[in-house]
């Protein structure tokens, strides 16, 4: 639902409806304790959250607001295992766009090559 709903309103310039429904969902996986998690809690829903979090990250830098989207793809990184090197790409690479907007340029270009080093772990990447 996160996901349609991001593309239209960013269609029409209004990621400010999308950046409230954000907040909610970022203040309620961070008020979940990670030991508190259900024992179904299983690597899909885990991706989905990362996912989540990722969409916010773009919104919040995309926004002005690089602080708060290197925080949110820090987060979706946090919940990323093993095999999720594209998701893991795109979280660094909100996270290296935030640090560069932040004026962090040498923490930037290390987070984009870390995102860089991810895509080349990708199935069928160049080597």
């Amino acid at each position: 639902m996160n996901g349609d709903l991001s593309g239209k309103l960013e269609q029409v310039g209004r990621l400010d409806f999308l950046a409230d429904v954000g907040s909610r969902i970022d203040e309620y996986f961070r008020s979940q304790d990670s030991r508190e998690l259900p024992d179904y809690e299983d690597a899909a829903s885990r991706l989905q959250k990362a996912r989540l979090f990722n969409k916010r990250a773009r919104i919040l830098v995309s926004q002005g607001n690089p602080d708060a989207g290197i925080s949110a793809a820090r987060s979706g990184l946090g919940l990323l295992g093993a095999g999720e090197s594209l998701d893991a790409a795109e979280a660094r690479l909100w996270e290296g766009r935030g640090l560069r907007a932040s004026v962090r340029l040498d923490e930037a270009v290390a987070c984009l090559t870390k995102a860089a080093d991810d895509l080349q772990g990708e199935p069928g990447a160049k080597e």
